[in-house]
């Protein structure tokens, strides 16, 4: 125990309510490296100050932010993001005590997120998540932080973007090529004909769909206001649906309502029980075949563009793509179908007029010195 040397630098070493603290001074002077110890000891004894009790303040982060997952998961439909910022705490915070955590191991922890490449809005959840799970204690380190505002870091406010119509057609050109994942070119165009997400579409049952009133309704949703949401089947979106059912029975020999549309697959091997693990693989591959730049979701902000420039009303897309309350949603949902169903089959009339536009436009850039015929 006390300071030991490594290379040119020192570090600290000392039990503190019987657990190991060792870390570095960051100087290589002895007489300031014990300051810094005594200091860190002092640290240590403050933040331990407002810990209602010995037991609470020794607990480990690990083993609250595991409470805290069960927890939710219990009470809450969507739990993705709250699972992910609790694994990253739990890695670089998990074996430390709750007397521990204070603004040095918060800055710590935000510092060794962005270096891993986490945006600052993500690293910010996360210590909000933090303080959150630590109740009063987090109250307490979270007036700290905002009162040194270090709570917040900067965020990249990135807006999604809108695919063109040439980008959509390269994207799926590019998505039929891909033989080793049949089925990905219909994911990507429910993504860009129905606005639906990644976890919209991979949990998407044969039972949801209703091929008389050639519609579907989503399943369990990011939101509740996003669950059970009808969307209608315009022309394009329907002929994929007919070509994927025809790909489906010939591998699978039947439809059963209860297995997945996009069935789950490992070394070549689907299991129609389970939903598809993921769509990112392959998306990647696709977008870079395309030479195209963006999200998967980005699929989704262009059909509320398109349905917006078409002249849908504010209520049909909020009730399509699932931004509203379930309310509202529950309200809109049966009274506005034919106008849904109407503006999607709009919005494929506004693609095809938009892409010989922008095929003018590409081929007036690409020949300048063309120029196109009159007429007298």
């Amino acid at each position: 125990m006390g300071l030991i040397k490594r290379g040119r630098i020192w570090w600290y070493r000392f039990s503190f309510e019987g657990h190991l603290i060792q870390e570095s001074t960051k100087t290589d002077n002895k007489k300031l490296a014990k300051i810094a110890e005594e200091n860190r000891r002092k640290e240590l004894v403050d933040s331990f100050i407002g810990v209602n009790s010995r037991r609470e303040r020794l607990r480990l982060i690990k083993d609250i932010a595991g409470e805290y997952e069960r927890d939710y998961k219990a009470k809450h439909e969507a739990s993705g993001c709250v699972v992910y910022g609790l694994k990253h705490l739990t890695r670089l915070l998990g074996n430390k005590m709750v007397g521990q955590i204070d603004m040095r191991a918060v800055n710590n922890y935000q510092v060794a997120r962005l270096e891993e490449g986490a945006t600052g809005s993500t690293v910010n959840g996360e210590v909000s998540l933090l303080c959150r799970f630590l109740e009063e204690r987090g109250d307490m380190l979270r007036g700290q932080l905002r009162r040194s505002r270090r709570m917040k870091l900067p965020a990249n406010e990135r807006v999604g973007k809108a695919y063109s119509v040439l980008e959509q057609d390269r994207l799926l050109a590019a998505a039929k090529e891909i033989t080793k994942a049949p089925y990905f070119a219909f994911a990507l165009q429910l993504a860009l004909d129905a606005g639906m997400r990644s976890k919209e579409i991979r949990t998407l049952k044969w039972e949801q769909i209703d091929f008389v009133r050639n519609s579907l309704r989503v399943g369990k949703s990011k939101t509740r206001a996003s669950s059970h949401r009808f969307v209608p089947l315009n022309g394009e979106l329907l002929s994929a649906f007919l070509a994927h059912r025809e790909w489906y029975a010939k591998m699978f020999k039947d439809l059963n309502p209860d297995w997945y549309i996009f069935p789950y697959v490992r070394h070549g091997k689907y299991d129609p029980a389970r939903p598809l693990a993921t769509l990112r693989p392959v998306w990647l591959k696709v977008r870079q075949a395309a030479g195209v730049k963006g999200r998967f979701h980005d699929a989704r902000h262009t059909v509320v563009s398109q349905l917006g420039e078409t002249g849908a009303s504010t209520t049909t897309i909020k009730a399509s793509v699932g931004h509203v309350s379930q309310q509202m949603l529950d309200r809109y949902s049966h009274a506005n179908q034919h106008q849904q169903r109407s503006a999607f089959e709009n919005m494929v009339e506004y693609r095809n007029a938009k892409r010989e536009q922008e095929l003018r436009a590409q081929q007036q850039f690409e020949n300048p010195s063309h120029k196109p015929a009159t007429v007298n």
